[in-house]
């Protein structure tokens, strides 16, 4: 009877940790939105196929590249230069957490919200002099704040750090590098050749040609308020994106995952078309990058 007991016990904890695989597993059937909804979205707002300029983007980087250090530096009287990172790699690492309390609804609709419409009663907004868009970065970080990620630190210049007390562009000591900088955001929540604060729960890094071969990977590991980051030739980061939705375009039978940004103010932008577009255009070694800000739905 005991060995009967504790036979009953052991199946009825493996049904238990099965069924909530599959409650928290994305489903293959999953469709975003029906014919009727699409059509009415077509009329309402503007989708990815007129809003992302994906040739733009891709093949002129540089246009989008978030580096406001270099733009901005002209109105700040140049103090991004002061900018000294600790490259001791043995004492400069957050000990690394599930992020448990980071609500993934909350960033959702932070991002579906202010993708278009800047929250600019809150943030800064950054342009470059031209008026081009380099505020990706910014967003994301807006996103996940509004998901419950705290601020970090004081001091602006360290990758420890991550904060904005402004609403102000040209106030760049009041929001932190790591805050608003594409390159400097990947050594906050990840790291650049193993130094960094690593503060997502997981930080991955895979090429194009990799990314979109094995495509169905990335859409049952990725859940709205996860970070994607488009990295150039040079191995450094110059996109930065945010999950916010997954199911299937309308249209299409494929598993895609939906993604919003600013520098081209976007979302319901498929990650799948865009990688595919990269890697179709010669730039399939390029890398990108992975956040998943914790384990999970």
């Amino acid at each position: 009877m005991l060995k009967k007991s504790i036979s009953i016990f052991v199946i009825s904890i493996l049904i238990s940790i099965t069924c909530s695989f599959v409650v928290l597993a994305k489903p293959n059937t999953t469709i975003t939105y029906t014919e009727e909804e699409y059509n009415l979205k077509q009329k309402s707002e503007p989708t990815c196929d007129n809003l992302v300029d994906f040739e733009a983007e891709i093949k002129s980087p540089a246009k989008i590249r978030n580096i406001v250090e270099e733009d901005l530096k002209k109105r700040n009287k140049g103090i991004e230069t002061e900018i000294k990172f600790d490259t001791n790699k043995s004492n400069n690492f957050f000990v690394l957490s599930k992020n448990s309390s980071f609500d993934r609804d909350k960033a959702k609709a932070y991002a579906e919200k202010h993708a278009t419409e800047p929250n600019t009663k809150s943030y800064p907004y950054y342009r470059k002099s031209d008026g081009a868009g380099v505020d990706c970065a910014n967003f994301v970080s807006q996103v996940l704040y509004a998901g419950g990620m705290s601020e970090k630190g004081t001091n602006w210049g360290d990758y420890n750090s991550w904060f904005c007390n402004t609403t102000s562009a040209s106030e760049l000591k009041k929001c932190a590098i790591t805050w608003r900088s594409a390159n400097y955001f990947t050594k906050h929540w990840g790291n650049i050749d193993g130094v960094g604060a690593n503060r997502a729960e997981k930080y991955t890094e895979m090429t194009v040609n990799d990314a979109v071969k094995n495509f169905n990977d990335l859409y049952i590991t990725l859940w709205p308020g996860d970070v994607i980051q488009q990295v150039g030739s040079d191995g450094i980061a110059y996109h930065t994106q945010v999950v916010h939705d997954y199911g299937k375009k309308y249209g299409s039978t494929r598993n895609d995952v939906f993604i919003a940004q600013h520098s081209s103010d976007a979302k319901e932008v498929s990650l799948y078309d865009y990688l595919k577009y990269k890697k179709d255009n010669g730039y399939g070694t390029d890398k990108i990058f992975i956040y998943e800000i914790k384990s999970g739905s």
